[in-house]
């Protein structure tokens, strides 16, 4: 049973108990037949993502599901630090076992687009020089055929 002084705080004070919904981008596309927009795309963007991170980025993605239940997920990270195949960039990734763990206690479908090849190396930070990746061609045409699948939904 929960602190009864509590209790009544917090309904006292309820204006004050929110949590703001916050994804980096969002898309959305105009719908005249409901006086505004409707967001189609929640889009988080990394330098790179783990797996404490990902859990963040699921439940905001869960919280943003239970207001726009028709969303759909990216989540845009130059570097991966996921595990498994994330980090090679081909055209099918299976990802790792520890990260579609964490993906199966949520229903998000969330679609991972990783831009620089090769996995994230703590002691090799790419805003240095040394350290820079190349941002090919084929890694910017990949990201776009797989918002240009995302978007074709919604059409």
């Amino acid at each position: 049973m929960p602190n009864e002084e509590i209790k009544a705080s917090i309904i006292k004070n309820l204006k004050n108990y929110y949590y703001p919904l916050r994804i980096d981008w969002t898309v959305s596309i105009a719908k005249p037949d409901i006086d505004g927009f409707q967001p189609i795309i929640g889009v988080e963007c990394k330098a790179y993502t783990e797996n404490a991170m990902l859990k963040r980025v699921l439940v905001d993605c869960s919280l943003f599901k239970s207001i726009y239940p028709n969303m759909s997920y990216v989540l845009f990270q130059l570097e991966s630090q996921l595990g498994g195949d994330f980090s090679e960039l081909k055209p099918v990734t299976f990802g790792s076992p520890s990260t579609h763990t964490i993906f199966s206690y949520f229903n998000i479908d969330l679609n991972v687009i990783t831009l620089l090849k090769g996995e994230r190396k703590v002691d090799k930070p790419i805003h240095k020089q040394e350290f820079f990746k190349p941002l090919t061609k084929e890694n910017l045409e990949h990201a776009i055929a797989v918002l240009t699948k995302i978007l074709k939904k919604y059409v």
